[in-house]
């Protein structure tokens, strides 16, 4: 499916799911290379970006979760810019980029406000909208950090040990996804302002300032949870070793019971004083864990 959004002073194609139909098409009507063509209908697993000297063919990847599976993956989607022309290309919806097509579409004053910059300003406009749309994957991240902190400083320990496993997988997963495009966002500031011209470095480099920041902010939930792991672990293990102690003495104290009731086996009367001592002792020791929830 293709879509376009035509103005006086940029078009943008926006492709979803390319057919080799789509492909000559794009191949009729513009000068890119063969080899750039048959990179659209291929998965592209690295962010990459080449200038071919009148127009740029970047890839990037936009971190998305797959509530299936129950962790975040990457979609890419493909860029070929031209003096006057933007075209996107993905395999699935990538939904900053439907939502922003379907707006720009709709609302002629906030397309109106897209075009002013030309294609620099169309570019900035989609790029800055994929950036933006991290912010809510981040605020989520953070609140179950804050949760976690939480259970920690309330002892629950072993409760924590499943969130912070899915959470450093999530902040790992995002990791992967993205810092592999910082080059790409750098490059773009200085092949970006080659063919679309100096007025377009403000942007190029805003766009990169940006994608610095977001970066910024997952390298400190790296951090943070990486830190929470260690301090949960830390305190199980000192909890797990308090146990093991309270135990050790336990047997020690049951034994010479133990051996005491086998001692007077056939006093019937003693035997029933020493077991209910033992009964006693332990219900006392099961109470005493419960009370720490260490049951």
């Amino acid at each position: 499916m293709n879509r376009i959004l035509t103005t006086e002073k940029v078009t943008w194609i926006d492709i979803k799911n390319p057919t080799d139909k789509d492909i000559n098409i794009i191949s009729a009507n513009f000068p890119f290379h063969p080899f750039v063509l048959e990179e659209l209908t291929r998965e592209i697993r690295h962010p990459r970006i080449e200038n071919y000297g009148n127009y740029l063919f970047f890839v990037i990847h936009y971190p998305y979760f797959d509530r299936k599976n129950q962790e975040t993956k990457p979609k890419e989607i493909d860029f070929l810019i031209t003096e006057n022309k933007i075209i996107t290309i993905h395999q699935s919806t990538i939904l900053p980029v439907e939502s922003l097509f379907i707006n720009l579409q709709l609302y002629p004053e906030k397309q109106e406000e897209a075009i002013e910059g030309g294609t620099i300003g169309l570019l900035y406009i989609i790029l800055e909208e994929i950036l933006k749309s991290l912010t809510p994957k981040f605020n989520n991240i953070d609140k179950k950090l804050d949760q976690i902190e939480e259970e920690i400083t309330r002892g629950e320990y072993k409760k924590t040990i499943n969130r912070i496993f899915f959470i450093k997988k999530d902040i790992l997963n995002l990791e992967k996804i993205l810092s592999p495009q910082k080059k790409v966002f750098d490059i773009l500031q200085e092949e970006g302002a080659k063919l679309l011209g100096k007025n377009s470095k403000p942007f190029l480099h805003e766009i990169f300032n940006d994608f610095l920041a977001q970066k910024s902010i997952l390298d400190s939930f790296r951090q943070t949870i990486f830190a929470l792991d260690n301090t949960n672990t830390s305190l199980l293990s000192i909890e797990t070793n308090e146990i093991i102690k309270i135990l050790t003495i336990v047997t020690l104290i049951l034994l010479p019971l133990q051996y005491i009731t086998n001692i007077f086996i056939n006093q019937s009367t003693l035997m029933w004083i020493l077991i209910s001592l033992q009964i006693l002792f332990i219900t006392f020791i099961l109470g005493y864990f419960k009370i720490k929830k260490w049951l």
